[in-house]
């Protein structure tokens, strides 16, 4: 036997399970922190992943619904003779009878504005396409004048309604993924304003009947819209319908987009009146200019993403604006028709950004709600479509369309001087 204290084996037995229950809870205690930690990780990881989702889907479907509303205001104009000829209407009534359009637009847009601000985009997004494809081809069949008042009114205001409302989704989305999309968005309306003109001409053209016509552009519009119908953001604001006094920065945005809203109604009206007076070109072809317009601010706006978030706010509506007074001035002045051309295609690149560049600066505000803001602006834009043709008509009477033009220069001169003055605020 050894001297000291007897150390028995049922004593080591007892310290070897204590120091391994140690280890143990040591080694459960370490594991479930790590879990704990890696899986707090990974569900915010996965909430990031699936808001970028979201607001990529949103962005998809913003585009399509730009598209959609390009689309159906561009197929409605070809059609217009025919709905001409079918009421039986003189030139006077017909003017009345497409004012209509207007006045359903300007009442389109606050209300659209107060239901967004209320329910969220997606209920009045999905309202306005409903109705413009149900009240289009109605349209081109009613014999009616009263019917097709009304049907013409709430074409209208489905436009209205849906032009105020996506602008409004699409300064969410562009808040959300915090980089320039707005020029995209347009993009895709300047787009869609194409391609509904180049279906309704070109169907026409094949004799396919005016109703039919009608039918199949509502049919497109819907099948296009089925699928992004419940891709848009959820957001809201509980303050519905709401009067905001515009602050200075509003009211230089709406101003800014007046201008252009004006700019684009002259030269669709006026352009190719222009163009057979300066030219003596065939009336069946003078539409070119006008093509020519569109196609170029349709293919920068498509690029205009970069093009904003390269050279920011204030430079691309200051050299934009100057840019398109020059392309004014060429057309005006030019001693050649080539030249002419080359005109509009610059007014069309210096102009494209503009408007998307303002809508895109009503989201870096805060002093007015984002949908009254939207609501004021657009309705001062499409002020500006339907009053500038109108206004350049009476001054081409008392002098000549050449010399009301040169208007149109001291207008984007302002918008230039606007676009160097104005703090704007570039997103990051």
């Amino acid at each position: 036997m050894q001297s000291g204290v007897p150390v028995r084996r049922n004593d080591i037995g007892n310290q070897q399970l204590r120091d391994k229950r140690s280890c143990n809870f040591l080694f459960a205690f370490l594991h479930s922190y790590a879990t704990f930690a890696t899986s707090g990780r990974n569900e915010m990881d996965n909430t990031l992943l699936n808001e970028g989702r979201q607001v990529t889907r949103a962005a998809a479907a913003t585009r399509i619904v730009f598209l959609i509303a390009g689309t159906a205001i561009a197929a409605w104009s070809p059609l217009v003779p025919f709905v001409k000829s079918g009421l039986a209407l003189d030139e006077a009534q017909l003017g009345l009878f497409l004012g209509l359009l207007g006045c359903g637009s300007l009442l389109g847009m606050p209300v659209g504005s107060a239901v967004a601000s209320k329910y969220g985009c997606t209920k009045p997004i999905a309202v306005c396409v409903l109705l413009l494809a149900a009240s289009l081809p109605l349209l081109v069949v009613s014999r009616n004048i009263e019917i097709s008042a009304a049907l013409l009114f709430v074409f209208g205001a489905a436009l209205g309604g849906l032009d105020c409302v996506m602008n409004i989704h699409g300064l969410e989305v562009e808040r959300r993924a915090a980089r320039t999309l707005m020029p995209g968005f347009h993009g895709m309306y300047s787009l869609g304003g194409i391609c509904g003109s180049i279906a309704s001409v070109g169907m026409l053209a094949g004799n396919v009947s005016p109703s039919v016509i009608g039918m199949i552009i509502g049919i497109v519009l819907l099948v296009v819209y089925a699928p992004i119908s419940n891709r848009f953001l959820k957001s809201r604001s509980s303050r519905g319908l709401s009067f905001s006094v515009p602050t200075r920065f509003i009211i230089i945005v709406a101003f800014i987009c007046f201008s252009l809203f004006l700019i684009d109604g002259v030269l669709l009206n006026w352009s190719a009146l222009l163009t057979v007076a300066s030219w003596a070109v065939d009336p069946r072809y003078a539409g070119y200019a006008y093509v020519i317009f569109a196609v170029s601010m349709t293919c920068t706006r498509l690029t205009g993403d970069a093009i904003v978030t390269k050279l920011g706010a204030r430079t691309t509506v200051t050299l934009g604006a100057l840019f398109a007074a020059s392309g004014l001035l060429v057309i005006v002045f030019a001693p050649q028709q080539w030249l002419c051309a080359i005109g509009y295609a610059i007014v069309g690149i210096g102009s494209a950004n503009i408007v998307p560049v303002a809508f895109s600066s009503i989201g870096t505000q805060h002093d007015v709600p984002h949908g009254s803001a939207v609501s004021l602006v657009t309705m001062c834009g499409y002020s500006g479509a339907l009053t500038g043709p109108a206004v350049i008509g009476v001054i081409a009477a008392k002098t000549d369309l050449r010399t009301a033009f040169l208007y149109l220069i001291l207008l984007l001169l302002c918008v230039a001087g606007l676009g160097i003055a104005q703090r704007w605020v570039r997103r990051a």
